[in-house]
């Protein structure tokens, strides 16, 4: 009987240093997504003075997963017309954990829009191989509230 207990409790120490591995990867892979996230949008936004861009991942309320949310601050003409393409950046992004929505806010209006991750990621994989119509295709994919 003192076998199987010692048995056990060298399985179950075994198993706690598995998860809690598991949770740092899970932690590293998503901190090297907001990163390049950052990274690329900081890019787009040296382009043009005055404009920002802050990145964040957050758990999602809505089912298990990450949301993006990208908070962007410019003239609300410009937000319209460059948020279907910070939502292919975001979305092009290598990432393997669940993300679940991409929220595009403007800090001016706070006017928000949204898309599901999954169905992002196509539209963003025709915008890097070069379709031009993929920018248009993610501007009516948009849910704006």
């Amino acid at each position: 009987m003192r076998r199987y207990s010692t048995l056990l409790i060298a399985f179950m120490a075994v198993a706690g240093l598995m998860i809690a591995s598991n949770t740092q990867a899970q932690k590293k892979r998503m901190k090297n997504y907001e990163t390049a996230l950052r990274k690329k949008m900081d890019g787009k936004m040296r382009a043009k003075p005055g404009w920002k861009c802050q990145a964040t991942l957050m758990d999602s309320n809505d089912r298990e997963g990450q949301d993006v949310e990208l908070l962007l601050t410019m003239p609300i003409n410009d937000f319209m017309e460059f948020a279907p393409v910070a939502a292919l950046e975001a979305a092009a992004i290598p990432h393997n954990f669940p993300v679940v929505f991409i929220f595009l806010r403007d800090q001016n209006t706070r006017r928000v829009g949204r898309i599901a991750f999954s169905d992002a990621e196509p539209i963003a994989g025709r915008y890097l191989a070069g379709d031009k119509d993929a920018i248009n295709e993610m501007k009516d994919a948009i849910i704006w509230h």
